[in-house]
């Protein structure tokens, strides 16, 4: 009986073991088979926008760019803020992208495995939360980056949201009219004496639209949001 309790102690002790290294190889297995991308992670935010009501974000080519470069910048130059050491702002690297905006905001993320534990904690952040649901902004760019950041191995996920500058419409210029005479005989020829009041009113109306070209030229400053 003592030996047979004892093979039974020991044959539970084995099956708890090899129970416990399977879930931990589970667990292991499922934080690494979902890495974070730029794509999951622009899936997973405009699931909340649709959630809130709000439009889908458009991805912008030039955001991923900017996002990317803050990324590997601030693993390159050591630092976790939305301002480098040398005071270099978010909107430098939307900047240089290129990207033409009114309004910009910019969310980052570290140490996350899984882009719906990520978009989580921003969402319950109230400053983070602001830029995902900001009816205002309309596109969207993600930078990720894996390395060694302040001295720990982690993925760093940088989110640039932006309102973009709407292209300024200029009026068609209308061709010169020309006035048409018709073939006559000499002595039938008058000399046709162009309408004043039309002349006046041509002269008006150029003149609306140039006023037109440069009221469309004039383009606000840009609103800068930091969190």
């Amino acid at each position: 009986m003592r030996s047979t309790s004892f093979l039974c102690r020991i044959w539970q002790g084995l099956f708890s073991t090899i129970l416990l290294t399977s879930l931990m190889l589970v667990s292991s297995v499922s934080v690494q088979a979902a890495p974070i991308t730029q794509q999951q992670t622009v899936v997973s935010t405009n699931q909340e926008r649709e959630s809130a009501s709000l439009d889908e974000f458009i991805v912008d080519e030039r955001l991923n760019q900017s996002a990317q470069q803050k990324a590997e910048h601030m693993l390159a130059n050591n630092y976790w803020s939305h301002d480098a050491p040398n005071g270099t702002t978010p909107w430098v690297f939307i900047e240089q992208a290129g990207v033409e905006y009114e309004m910009a905001g910019e969310n980052l993320a570290r140490g996350f495995y899984q882009v719906e534990s990520m978009v989580e904690a921003w969402m319950a952040s109230p400053m983070h939360r602001a830029n995902v649901l900001n009816q205002s902004f309309t596109h969207i760019g993600i930078g990720v980056a894996t390395g060694t950041l302040e001295g720990i191995e982690t993925t760093v996920v940088v989110a640039h949201y932006a309102r973009l500058v709407s292209p300024v419409v200029r009026p068609v210029a209308r061709p010169a009219k020309t006035e048409e005479r018709a073939a006559v005989s000499v002595d039938t020829v008058k000399t046709v004496k162009p309408n004043i009041f039309e002349s006046i009113g041509q002269r008006v109306y150029r003149g609306w639209q140039r006023l037109l070209i440069v009221a469309h030229s004039v383009v606000q400053p840009a609103q800068k949001l930091l969190t």
